[in-house]
């Protein structure tokens, strides 16, 4: 059943909505720049693409992947027609993976504080989230 429920809500265009949980970030230092946020996103009854994200707190956001280059160095890099949210299936936006990139900050990010982010999707459409600012140095949303 659940099959063609995802067929025909595909076929008409209409995709449930993903879940977006666990939205966080980290506290930048004096000078820094750049920062990103992480999240976790859960995919809806259909295969739907995170196509790009927007934020006042910073002159451009990308979506970025965390990959090794041919020197063996680990690289940031944009990610080029999106990033694939699986039906029923979860991606991970996390340090040394993949993430949304704040190029351009506006003003520094302060633990406690939170940044409004509007992610856009292909099916899902535009979903509006806010990363809790934490440590400099987490990890996860669980080191807070």
């Amino acid at each position: 059943m659940r099959v063609i429920l995802a067929m025909f809500l595909g076929a008409l265009g209409i995709a449930a909505e993903v879940s977006v949980a666990e939205v966080w970030s980290r506290a930048t230092v004096p000078g820094q720049e750049a920062g990103a946020i992480f999240a976790r996103i859960t995919g809806g009854d259909v295969d739907d693409r995170l196509l790009g994200a927007a934020s006042e707190a910073a002159a451009t956001v990308e979506l970025h992947e965390h990959a090794m280059g041919q020197d063996g160095v680990g690289q940031m890099r944009e990610i080029a027609g999106g990033l694939a949210i699986p039906a029923g299936g979860r991606v991970d936006l996390k340090p040394r993976s993949y993430h949304i990139m704040l190029i351009g900050l506006r003003a520094p990010l302060a633990k406690g504080a939170t940044v409004p982010v509007t992610l856009r999707f292909e099916r899902a459409g535009a979903q509006r989230i806010e990363a809790l600012v934490l440590d400099p140095w987490a990890m996860a949303f669980d080191d807070r």
